[in-house]
């Protein structure tokens, strides 16, 4: 579990929430305090944060465990294997491409380990 660290600045915020069939146009909202907000709730924007960190962590252990058991691939090859991987299971995984992008560069992030 993640502490209480702030949400990155360059993690994707949802464009969209969904959307209501009819034949006039309707906007998706909610009553918070007597206004109607779109978007999320931020308690919603850091639990997708959350799991988003939480794969790219378990990504990042299957990455280093792949490039140990396969010498031979180079880390571009080793890396581009992963992300081919990751985005064919995306979509079942609830993800969206700006939050799977967001992830693919967190998982090269943790696999370069410190630098100095």
């Amino acid at each position: 579990m993640i502490g209480p660290a702030s949400i990155p600045a360059d993690f994707p915020e949802p464009t969209e929430l969904g959307a209501v069939s009819g034949v006039q146009p309707k906007l998706l909202v909610r009553q918070e305090a007597g206004r109607f907000v779109t978007g999320p709730e931020e308690s919603e924007h850091r639990a997708r944060y959350e799991i988003c960190e939480d794969l790219a962590r378990q990504l990042a252990q299957y990455t280093l465990r792949k490039g140990t058991s396969h010498p031979e691939w180079s880390r571009d090859e080793l890396q581009a294997k992963v992300a081919a991987g990751v985005r064919a299971k995306a979509f079942g995984w609830g993800l969206s491409a700006g939050e799977t992008d967001w992830v693919l560069r967190r998982v090269t992030v943790l696999t370069e380990g410190p630098t100095s």
